[in-house]
């Protein structure tokens, strides 16, 4: 019978020898990754020396083609004021469309490539909460100059004397032509609480940048109790986007920002406060629509 057998124990050798060493290299894969993440959630290991680094290798190396996309941006989002907005306050600007990505809001607040006055940055632009929690998540928001849209992230930015940038129709807003301001409560009430001016944004063309792959409604109306959805950019709308790499795009997006809406500073808003502060601000969103959209057949319209 051992006679039989023993060739074959040849092969349980070799066959246990690959689980050992395969058993090794998962343990020490999983160490090594635990390891490198408590480098990142500590602060130890960075990322952004690195991307520092990039940059300057690119404009070392490519100054032409870098010169020439920053132009083509410059000459893609353009922005307007309605009115001189001076530097003696912090603001709240609050952005619509939001559009798939925020190109607009990206670009405008969170670059220097664009005519934005300086003056009246640096300005904290919020963002999703849950990208804090990335690896080097935290990192890469305080170093683009952006905060999770949490309350009191927000409010205590406002207190301290800054300027925040929202999106204040959210994902949802990706999806129509409607403004979502009916469903927002808690910017008001912090602009009150804190006596912060709004002032309102509008970025005439900016849901045209890309187009939607469907996704199945079932699915929509699931992300929907969240306030979120699911928005894929279709490919052909990618490549026309990325053409912007070495030509401007043909119809630029106009950002025009209004004339601020002082608030009263009521350290305890009512919801009459709130209500009416929501109103005044759609009467002006509605005024600035009328007064400068491009499109005569778009309607104005708020959820």
């Amino acid at each position: 019978m051992l006679s039989i057998l023993f060739p074959y124990s040849y092969v349980a050798i070799a066959f246990g020898f690959l689980i050992g060493i395969g058993l090794i290299v998962l343990t020490i894969g999983c160490m090594s990754a635990l390891f490198g993440i408590f480098l990142i959630y500590t602060g130890i290991l960075r990322i952004t020396p690195l991307i520092e680094f990039l940059t300057r290798l690119l404009h070392t190396i490519l100054p032409e083609q870098t010169s020439r996309i920053q132009e083509n941006i410059r000459n893609s989002f353009k922005v307007r004021f309605t009115e001189p907005i001076p530097k003696d306050t912090n603001y709240i600007y609050t952005w619509h469309p939001h559009g798939v990505i925020s190109m607009s809001h990206f670009f405008h607040i969170l670059t220097p490539y664009t005519e934005w006055p300086a003056h009246l940055k640096p300005i904290k632009c919020t963002t999703l909460a849950v990208l804090e929690w990335f690896p080097f998540g935290k990192e890469m928001l305080d170093y683009i100059s952006a905060i999770p849209n949490t309350y009191h992230r927000m409010k205590s930015t406002l207190e301290n004397g800054e300027s925040i940038s929202l999106s204040l129709g959210g994902m949802r807003e990706m999806l129509g032509s409607s403004y979502i301001v009916k469903r927002r409560r808690g910017i008001f009430k912090m602009a009150l609480e804190t006596g912060t001016p709004i002032v309102p944004v509008l970025s005439f063309g900016e849901n045209t940048l890309f187009s939607l792959v469907p996704v199945y409604p079932v699915i929509e109306k699931w992300f929907e109790q969240y306030d979120l959805c699911v928005c894929i950019p279709t490919l052909q709308s990618i490549r026309k986007w990325l053409g912007i790499l070495q030509d401007p795009l043909k119809n630029p997006i106009t950002s025009v920002a209004g004339k601020p809406i002082l608030v009263p500073l009521t350290k305890e808003p009512t919801e009459a406060d709130i209500s009416e502060l929501r109103e005044r601000y759609i009467a002006a969103l509605k005024d600035l629509f009328s007064k400068e959209n491009p499109n005569p057949n778009e309607q104005f319209s708020v959820i």
